[in-house]
């Protein structure tokens, strides 16, 4: 059971890499919250959060935008992954590239 929490624009797409994903990006996608993008591919996103399509972190799509996104990143940076899930609600092909995607956040109930 899981609890609506906030639906983000992904953010620094072309950055990202996003735009090679499109195809795998479909609205009801998983995908998978990742806070340590410096260690990752990128560089000076360590305040932000990633959205991977797999669970390894490797295939980033976007961010999330940091103002938004610090609270999540504090959850994530204590351990608590689980805490949250995400799945794509929009994959929007007639916006602009940084409205394109949305991601919608769950709170996992039952912990």
């Amino acid at each position: 059971m899981r609890k609506f929490y906030k639906e983000f624009a992904l953010k620094k797409v072309l950055e990202c890499g996003g735009a090679e994903s499109w195809k795998k990006v479909k609205v009801g996608k998983e995908v998978y919250l990742i806070n340590d993008l410096d260690e990752k591919v990128f560089k000076d996103f360590s305040k932000q959060v990633g959205v991977s399509i797999d669970k390894d972190g490797k295939k980033i799509i976007g961010v999330i935008p940091e103002e938004e996104g610090t609270l999540i990143k504090d959850f994530l940076d204590m351990g608590w992954d689980k805490l949250f899930c995400a799945i794509i609600s929009q994959n929007d092909d007639s916006k602009t590239l940084e409205n394109r995607f949305k991601v919608a956040i769950y709170i996992a109930k039952g912990l």
